[in-house]
């Protein structure tokens, strides 16, 4: 991420994450939770994997099912994207 340390720190305790997310709106922590899950995953787990929880993510709440058909498209252009060689892959 491009935060610091010390702003990932103060995100994460933050009153949004914590309150809100969590307390007030419990389905919105899940559909986080689940989608903070996937992107730290994306090219450690296989792609059932990821389609088990973008699908759990979808089925928490409306915003996260949104969300989670458009981190589906970028895994899907993720994976459908050629892999280059080397440095040397696009020159002539």
């Amino acid at each position: 991420s491009p935060f610091s340390r010390l702003e990932r720190a103060l995100l994460l305790g933050g009153y949004f994450l914590a309150f809100e997310y969590s307390v007030v709106s419990r389905n919105y922590a899940i559909g986080l939770l689940l989608g903070l899950l996937h992107v730290r995953l994306i090219g450690r787990v296989p792609p059932w994997a990821h389609a088990l929880l973008l699908g759990l993510m979808a089925n928490s709440n409306l915003y996260a099912a949104i969300l989670s058909g458009v981190l589906a498209l970028d895994l899907a252009a993720r994976t459908r994207e050629p892999r280059a060689a080397g440095p040397t892959a696009y020159s002539n």
